[in-house]
């Protein structure tokens, strides 16, 4: 199955609720995963034929990402994760070897779920049209400012959340495409190149920037 196939099926399950599809019938409805595991088992059940959805982004080489947006604004509710990345290892690196780099190469299939009251949980999540994103030549030298900008903080000695003020990290508020932050693994801390303790850190997109591009394609 190609990857244009795969998403004219996706698009075909536009307003669907999460919780009614057959596949998630027997979903926790309290798993902090839900959407997630919704969504694969309705790729890998309901769509593709005999391939995993691992295998068939490997095949096809593309990454699958999942977003819940506000029903009526399209304003992304949570960040959208791009790649982790060791500030030990960000010290060095060169953009063409980056992570970040690499993923943008790839395309991108965004699957946004529409949220209309967030207290209802994941599984009353609409998925909405679904639409393959890939970073044009704008777009990516504008991120690889931004990226070689954080280098330049923790190159500096930066760090992320510390209360001292000749350190302060950059933030969302400070780019337009790209920020750090920490992982969502909580409790988990490395080193960075000048021994200081600080929390697994990971490159996301910006809110306004992900939702500009969801209302280009909605």
């Amino acid at each position: 199955m190609s990857l244009d196939t795969l998403l004219i099926n996706l698009q075909g399950y536009e307003g669907s609720i999460l919780k009614n599809l057959p596949c998630s019938i027997d979903l926790n409805l309290k798993n902090k995963s839900f959407s997630r595991m919704a969504t694969k088992r309705l790729i890998e059940n309901e769509i593709l034929d005999n391939i995993s959805l691992n295998e068939m982004q490997k095949e096809h080489n593309f990454n699958l990402k999942t977003v819940p947006v506000n029903f009526g604004s399209f304003v992304p509710l949570e960040n959208m994760l791009l790649v982790n990345s060791h500030l030990k290892d960000l010290y060095d690196e060169k953009w063409e070897d980056s992570e970040l780099c690499h993923l943008l190469i790839k395309k991108i299939l965004i699957i946004p779920f529409l949220v209309k009251d967030r207290n209802l949980g994941q599984q009353n999540r609409e998925i909405g049209k679904s639409f393959i994103w890939q970073v044009n030549e704008e777009e990516t030298n504008e991120i690889k400012t931004e990226w070689s900008l954080f280098r330049d903080y923790i190159r500096s000695g930066s760090i992320p959340n510390t209360l001292d003020s000749e350190k302060k990290f950059l933030t969302e508020k400070d780019t337009q495409f790209i920020h750090m932050r920490p992982h969502a693994s909580k409790g988990k801390f490395e080193y960075d190149k000048f021994g200081n303790k600080v929390r697994n850190m990971c490159f996301m997109l910006n809110k306004g920037f992900l939702r500009s591009i969801i209302l280009k394609n909605k």
